[in-house]
């Protein structure tokens, strides 16, 4: 069988939420590998990713610059996670 086009994605966010890559190198990688995406999948896998890239292009690391519509990083891992678990229940189905 081959891969979900989305284990790469789910793979990517778990690396994150497990603090093995910074947020940083995740947020770029995110929005490159997001962009470049030509695979199908499913419409709702879709939209779950790209909330997350708007999630993860609200993302403001500096505290002087972000404004109230950015996202500092503990923000951003909680909209990881909740896009990760919404990712896997879709998988189940």
């Amino acid at each position: 069988m081959f891969p979900s086009p989305i284990d790469k994605y789910s793979s990517l966010i778990s690396y994150f939420l497990a603090c093995k890559i910074g947020v940083d190198p995740f947020e770029e990688r995110y929005l490159a590998l997001f962009k470049a995406e030509r695979q199908p999948m499913s419409e709702r896998d879709f939209l779950i990713l790209d909330e997350l890239f708007a999630d993860v292009d609200a993302y403001c690391g500096d505290p002087d610059l972000r404004t109230a519509d950015d996202l500092n990083e503990t923000q951003l891992r909680e909209k990881c996670k909740l896009a990760l678990d919404r990712l896997a229940s879709t998988a189940l189905k």
